[in-house]
């Protein structure tokens, strides 16, 4: 019998030592999410940082976040939309066209970017700009936390990728080139209605990156197939049957090819300038 109550002594001594240990690295937690640094903390117990209201905690909203919200406030919502045409559009983006593979894969993965499914709580706001610049409480707490900062810059590299591609299509170069040759050679009306359908280049004077203008010009460019989709593609044939006779090292075909291009007259409008294309274009194949 005296063992018996001894046995017992010790096994609930055990346990209120073991309840005192716990209650110890509770408390220890406790402080340690209280007062530790935020940035160094494991996912749950940062949450537990949210909760007691840690001063580490930063409780600014990520730039990232900034401009993932204002990218679906604006432009993306609208390429999402488009993309499917503009991929069925051949002579807009060949199979090649870098910028074709970053549109398909944006369609592909875009639900996965949106703000509301990074992060859940965003759900209950339909402004967008309200969750760039002032995110209720609970979004932000979310926002605090490490894993889903890392999925939100994980997104915005994926748009503000997508958006300089759209800016820097190695075609709108191409479309710009023909516009400095058309005002060189005085064709000023084509250069004119040539002009306004182009985005800034980058680093002109006067330049600000505009995804929604580049946009719109995109998709104007993959409608208007008798007007400058026609123009860009006869240009782009026409410059390189031209560069490919001026390399034969023919004096004869160097000169065929510049009165070929001394055939285009300027036109108002590019679609007319698109037709007057076809003739000198059809000799240039011929001549191959």
């Amino acid at each position: 019998m005296p063992e018996q109550v001894t046995r017992r002594s010790q096994t609930l001594q055990y346990v209120v030592l073991g309840l005192v240990l716990l209650q110890m690295v509770a408390m220890v937690v406790f402080a340690y999410a209280r007062l530790g640094n935020f940035r160094h903390m494991p996912d749950p117990l940062q949450r537990l940082a949210l909760m007691v209201r840690n001063p580490s905690v930063p409780r600014m909203v990520p730039l990232a976040w900034v401009n993932l919200c204002i990218a679906w406030d604006s432009w993306l919502p609208f390429l999402q939309k488009e993309a499917p045409r503009l991929l069925r559009t051949e002579a807009l983006l060949t199979p090649n066209d870098p910028l074709r593979a970053e549109i398909a894969d944006f369609l592909a993965n875009a639900d996965a970017l949106r703000p509301a499914v990074l992060v859940p709580a965003a759900a209950a706001e339909m402004n967008l700009r309200v969750l760039a610049e002032s995110p209720s409480d609970a979004v932000l707490n979310e926002l605090m936390m490490t894993n889903v900062q890392e999925r939100v810059s994980r997104a915005d590299a994926r748009i503000r990728m997508l958006s300089v591609k759209l800016e820097k299509w190695p075609r709108w170069e191409e479309l710009r080139t023909l516009l400095t040759l058309l005002r060189d050679h005085g064709f000023n009306q084509t250069a004119r209605a040539l002009e306004p359908r182009l985005p800034l280049k980058s680093g002109s004077p006067g330049h600000r990156a505009n995804t929604v203008r580049t946009l719109k010009c995109l998709n104007d460019l993959s409608r208007d197939s008798t007007g400058l989709l026609a123009v860009m593609n006869r240009w782009s044939e026409f410059t390189r049957l031209a560069a490919e006779r001026k390399g034969t090292g023919n004096a004869d075909k160097a000169a065929s090819s510049e009165l070929l291009f001394g055939r285009l007259t300027d036109r108002p409008t590019l679609a007319e300038f698109a037709d007057s294309m076809a003739g000198p274009l059809e000799e240039l194949r011929s001549r191959r």
